[in-house]
């Protein structure tokens, strides 16, 4: 899944995106931290939560789809969104990752968590997490925090959450 308050962090202030459920909105702030991450202000200047990857917060669910994007007519995280936005694309590892770190890799929150290698990130595909063995949804560093995960389906710590 997208980080789209990864993105969304380094746009300005009042920035103008799409909501499927609000229509035009304006960026008020988007972190790394929390559920919902990304407030938005509707027409009706009514505070609008977002989670991470888009989802609205009354309506997500971990089968839900993104809800937010940078105009009613582009409605992609692509290179294009960042043109839009008027912002420079950032094209970072989450959690700090580096090539040939060890990692816990699946793709829905159904699936039990393996082991693989982090080779880098591509923010243009849907499977944006690129290892050694395949692209994968969803990925985070294995340590001490999360070696435990190996093998199960259970959700990470609330920090490794995207």
């Amino acid at each position: 899944m997208i980080n789209i308050a990864e993105i969304l962090k380094h746009a300005p202030k009042g920035t103008k995106l799409w909501s499927n459920n609000f229509g035009e909105v304006k960026l008020d702030s988007a972190n790394s931290d929390g559920a919902y991450p990304i407030r938005c202000i509707d027409a009706f200047q009514n505070t609008r939560s977002f989670s991470k990857c888009g989802y609205y917060n009354e309506l997500y669910s971990e089968y839900g789809e993104c809800t937010l994007w940078p105009s009613k007519d582009h409605r992609a995280w692509d290179d294009g969104a960042y043109k839009i936005l008027g912002i420079e694309k950032k094209p970072e590892a989450p959690f700090g990752l580096k090539p040939f770190d060890k990692v816990l890799i699946r793709d829905s929150f159904s699936d039990n968590w393996s082991a693989d290698l982090f080779s880098h990130t591509d923010y243009d595909s849907y499977t944006c997490y690129v290892c050694v063995g395949n692209r994968w949804k969803q990925c985070i560093p294995y340590n001490d925090e999360t070696k435990h995960l190996l093998g199960t389906d259970l959700n990470p710590p609330e920090k490794y959450r995207i």
